[in-house]
């Protein structure tokens, strides 16, 4: 437990406050127009030495440590107790220009425990209002009243601070004209005046809207001077159609393609950004926007946010149907994910960290709604007009509103089945009519008959063990009856004829997972997914071309645990061999780690994603179901998952493997685990036990009903110990030149490390292997890992 704590959560914790006696406390000048968790908040500690720790938050949850108010500190003590009495001058807090009277504060007394006494952590606390240990949620507070002042003057003062950041910021721009940055300054002076004179809401829009212009700037500049990565073969996320003959697939690494023969061929368009691109949407032949993000990175601990946020977003336009795009939105906030427009001007995006942003212009201007009172992470969003809409997002989160954002009510809406107790993050929904739908992880989908007021579940009839490899990411309906729904279980996707109230599982040629889908009244519709593919149907389903992407098998499979495992223990050889051996590499990862990322959101996988991708594998796969029993978990439904058994994470490598068809599999050691790391462990046995059951027919049939049929990988490998004796090392590729791109096979590998910032900064490591089994003749001394294999 100690190791965790000083290890892995110290990358977020400052434990040097949890082993002094101090008290904590948390306050938020409060808007009169929004909710706790997408506002400044403020943190201090004082000891009873008067040494104090001081960080302010922003609107995103970003902790800025530099925040250096002018204190006045007052310690007394007696006998057998001591207090402070602290003041906090106004001036140096960011004051909204529409202040409440009342303001959102918890104050915390921390009591450290004596030395070797772990069980409840380093320290406890005594609090104000209940914290349930998150302590430093502002939505975890009791309430200040009656603080009648006039805080324009502040708020002025606010707004003038914020123009001196972004002062900096334009004068920090390396690569753009002397015009540009001239014009930002002139925006810059005019807002300046307008400080002056007080107009106080047109002052923030005026500093939203050059902060924005500044993130497009700084993200041109970024991409002309990173590497050019070639984005072909990575995944499609979404796909749309404009009209019979135009239509366009997005993904990862900025992949845009593009048909103009009604999805016969597809062209790759001009790579603007390396952001994930998540959604595409149009409301015409003309006006689109595609929305995404990017897992932020940086080159030391001290540079890096560790706040459990995960990214900036992006938004791209096109006003000519997609002839060419420009970055309209760019902003060093949070991921987005979803996207939605009801005409050219009003649109709303969702993302990370409960993020709300909203446009009346067309996008010219995209304004933070601070209103869904979440921090969940959002994936879909659907409106029926300016008013009325929906979203949806992680832990079972289904939000309604009728003022077009401004305020939200949650809805009931659980999901039939929870695997392992745990809740499903739902993806997509969309409405035809009254009737709507929503579909997410473990098969779940729900429908509403009233326009979203209550919801049931639909296709509870498949059996769990189905279930749980359906992770759907996409609903899309024709018409009151017909829909379809597309996600992890690649070899299937669902379909309907009556509104959902059964549904079938209909089999497409394709094993990869899927993401996206678009179908329209004449029984035409795509498919995409992993690996570029895009599918593509005439009659409405029932036979299916492949029109795009790879369908090979892999040469390399790689079983972890966590999705750090992989791209730290073997970045260098990944990197290596699809970089300059042009291998396919699927990364599996097997667990969640509920230390770092339980209820909060995804971003440790799109940490995983985003190395993996930089390194050159295009195939990441993340199992939900899973949890490793670090040091540390005590829920009792982390347990629940851990001692199920190796069969059901075993079944579940089968399916990988059964789908992708690896000539070479790599896994964990399955007697030391490495550092002894159970969930190391049971990822090596599962392992060893899928790369022997995965060719046995008799094995796992309810697999081969759903399209995966036997398939016998030819050699394993596992980590080299003590219980296996090296026979593979890999030194040699740690030097080898890139081609292109000016550094080693280990200087990008650990450049790609960067974005795991949950995990802090971390090498790459050269990880010796054993061969523990060949079904093909290999020499005395390996040179590969595929040696004997044509």
């Amino acid at each position: 437990m100690k190791h965790q704590l000083t290890g892995l959560d110290g990358v977020y914790r400052d434990l040097s406050i949890e082993t002094s006696e101090s008290f904590w406390i948390l306050f938020q000048p409060s808007s009169e127009n929004g909710d706790a968790p997408h506002q400044d908040y403020y943190f201090i500690t004082v000891d009873f030495l008067g040494k104090t720790t001081k960080t302010r938050y922003d609107s995103h949850g970003k902790p800025d440590k530099g925040w250096d108010p002018q204190l006045e500190t007052d310690i007394f003590r007696s006998s057998d107790n001591w207090g402070i009495e602290l003041t906090i001058p106004l001036k140096d807090l960011k004051i909204p220009f529409d202040c409440s009277s009342v303001w959102k504060m918890n104050i915390m007394y921390n009591i450290p425990l004596e030395e070797g006494n772990t069980v409840e952590g380093l320290s406890r606390i005594q609090a104000w209002y209940p914290t349930l240990k998150d302590e430093k949620n502002p939505n975890k507070t009791g309430r200040v009243s009656s603080l009648e002042m006039n805080f324009d003057k502040y708020a002025r003062d606010a707004f003038e601070k914020r123009a001196g950041e972004l002062s900096g910021d334009i004068s920090a721009l390396k690569g753009i004209s002397k015009k540009e940055i001239d014009f930002l300054h002139k925006k810059l002076t005019a807002i300046g005046r307008e400080i002056e004179l007080g107009n106080l809401e047109k002052i923030e829009n005026e500093l939203d809207l050059l902060d924005i212009e500044i993130g497009i700037a700084e993200e041109k500049i970024s991409h002309n001077n990173s590497p050019d990565i070639p984005n072909d073969g990575y995944s499609l996320n979404d796909v749309h159609f404009i009209n019979s003959q135009d239509g366009f697939a997005v993904g990862a690494m900025g992949l845009i393609l593009h048909t103009n023969d009604g999805g016969k061929t597809w062209m790759n368009q001009q790579k603007l950004t390396d952001f994930n691109l998540s959604e595409i949407f149009f409301v015409n032949d003309n006006e689109g926007w595609i929305a995404g993000g990017r897992i932020r990175s940086a080159e030391t601990n001290e540079l890096m946010r560790h706040d459990e946020r995960g990214g900036d977003g992006i938004i791209l336009h096109t006003e000519n149907g997609g002839a060419t795009w420009e970055i309209q939105y760019a902003n060093r906030g949070a991921y987005l994910f979803g996207i939605f427009f009801i005409d050219n001007e009003n649109g709303w995006a969702v993302g990370e960290g409960g993020l709300l942003i909203h446009t009346t212009d067309g996008g010219n201007l995209w304004s933070l709604l601070p209103t869904t009172e979440t921090i969940k992470w959002l994936n879909g969003v659907y409106f029926f007009d300016k008013l009325n809409g929906f979203i949806v997002g992680e832990s079972e989160t289904v939000l309604k509103t009728n003022d077009g954002g401004n305020s939200w009510e949650k809805i009931n809406a659980e999901a039939d089945r929870k695997f392992y107790d745990f809740r499903s993050f739902y993806r997509d929904i969309t409405f035809i009519g009254n009737k709507g739908w929503i579909v997410g992880q473990n098969g779940t989908i729900l429908a509403t008959r009233d326009n979203g007021r209550t919801w049931e579940p639909q296709a509870t009839e498949f059996d769990e063990r189905v279930r749980e490899l359906m992770d759907l990411r996409k609903v899309c309906f024709i018409d009151e009856d017909n829909g379809f729904a597309v996600g992890g279980l690649g070899t299937r996707i669902m379909k309907t004829d009556n509104g959902g109230e059964s549904w079938s599982l209909i089999r497409i040629p394709n094993n990869d997972q899927l993401s996206g889908a678009w179908f329209n009244e004449n029984g035409t519709g795509f498919i995409v997914g992993r690996r570029s593919r895009i599918l593509e149907t005439t009659d409405n389903g029932r036979n299916w071309a492949t029109v795009n992407g790879s369908n090979e098998d892999v040469d390399l499979m790689i079983f972890t645990a966590h999705g750090d495992d992989s791209p730290i223990q073997h970045g260098v050889l990944m990197t290596y061999l699809s970089k300059i051996e042009n291998k396919d590499i699927a990364a599996i990862h097997i667990m969640k780690d509920t230390h770092s990322n339980e209820y909060k959101g995804e971003y440790y996988n799109y940490e995983c994603d985003r190395s993996h991708e930089l390194m050159g594998v295009k195939t990441t796969i993340h199992f939900d179901e899973f949890d490793n029993g670090n040091s540390g978990c005590r829920s009792f439904h982390v347990n629940l998952r851990l001692w199920k058994g190796y069969d059901e994470i075993a079944r579940h490598m089968v399916a990988a493997i059964r789908a992708y068809r690896p000539d070479v599999i790599l896994t964990h050691e399955p007697i030391y685990g490495e550092y002894d790391k159970p969930g190391h462990k049971v990822s090596g046995r599962a392992g060893f036990m899928a790369f022997y059951n995965s060719g046995e027919p008799d094995q796992y049939p309810e697999l081969t009903r759903l399209g995966l049929k036997p398939y016998q990988a030819k050699k394993l490998y596992t980590y080299a110990t003590e219980a296996f004796p090296v026979t593979y090392q890999y030194e040699f590729m740690f030097d080898v030149p890139l081609e292109g791109y000016g550094e080693t096979a280990q200087e990008w590998a650990n450049r790609s490390l960067r974005c795991f910032q949950s995990q802090g900064v971390h090498f790459v490591e050269h990880t010796p292997l054993h061969l523990v089994k060949s079904y093909v003749a290999v020499p005395e001394e390996e040179k590969s890992l595929f040696d004997g294999i044509e």
